[in-house]
């Protein structure tokens, strides 16, 4: 890849350019937040610098975003110290050496702060095995999304059962790309597991979101005005999952 720079209010702005057989320029920021421009092998340095002059606030505005969801991921290697989501909260890591083997989130009062855990307690037979306690500590999460987002359903369906929506099935799984997605023909919806993880607010748009297809299976207009019935600021709501907790999938 080529590499240049170009000033914007005296700041120097690099970026690498790519060459491919495209008609159009294009630009993304990759999780390193390195610009990379996409253009033709025609495509002159003086045309491309004027098109990262013109997208430089649009470019810092979407580096902060980048620079965030990397911040939201989580690289569990199950050690002390390590960050985990659960609620739209943000808690430490601890393998406590323990008789019995649980799972639990802790709030500690320290001063005037408010220091959060999640606490791994291990039997020491078990101490030093990760894939032990990965397994505990799933299973924990799999109880918690169980209640939580069932919950959420339930919820839901009393509200919406009179619209015509059914009674579905729940499926609660890891999935790598989507929140949840709705099966009418099977009368069952799958939701992430890691919903869990975000504020119960954003876990109930996700939920109202899949029961709705059972009313308009599409994206339409329809769909969401049928949405805002149930969920004034559904818009606010989708805003947190996609700005901050879209690096957690």
């Amino acid at each position: 890849m080529e590499q240049d720079y170009v000033i914007y209010q005296n700041e120097k702005i690099e970026y690498y350019i790519c060459r491919k057989n495209i008609k159009n320029i294009h630009i993304r920021i990759d999780a390193e937040l390195r610009i990379i421009v996409s253009a033709s092998k025609k495509a002159s340095l003086d045309n491309i610098r004027k098109i990262i002059l013109d997208k430089a606030l649009w470019i810092k505005k979407a580096q902060v975003k980048v620079g965030k969801r990397n911040s939201q991921k989580e690289n569990l290697n199950f050690e002390n110290g390590d960050i985990v989501y659960f609620y739209g909260r943000k808690y430490e890591l601890k393998i406590i050496n323990d008789t019995k083997n649980y799972v639990e989130l802790k709030d500690y009062d320290v001063g005037a702060d408010l220091a959060s855990a999640l606490e791994i307690h291990i039997n020491p037979g078990y101490m030093g095995n990760k894939e032990y306690i990965r397994n505990l500590y799933f299973k924990w999460m799999k109880d918690m999304a169980d209640e939580e987002l069932n919950r959420a359903v339930v919820k839901y369906y009393e509200i919406l059962k009179n619209r015509g929506v059914p009674d579905p099935t729940v499926e609660i799984r890891v999935m790598k790309s989507r929140w949840g997605t709705c099966m009418c023909s099977r009368n069952k919806i799958i939701l992430n597991l890691l919903l869990i993880k975000l504020p119960a607010q954003c876990m109930e748009y996700v939920v109202l979101h899949e029961l709705s297809h059972f009313k308009h299976p599409n994206h339409s207009k329809k769909f969401y005005d049928f949405i805002a019935e149930y969920m004034p600021d559904w818009k606010a709501r989708k805003k947190i999952i996609d700005e901050e907790y879209s690096g957690i999938l």
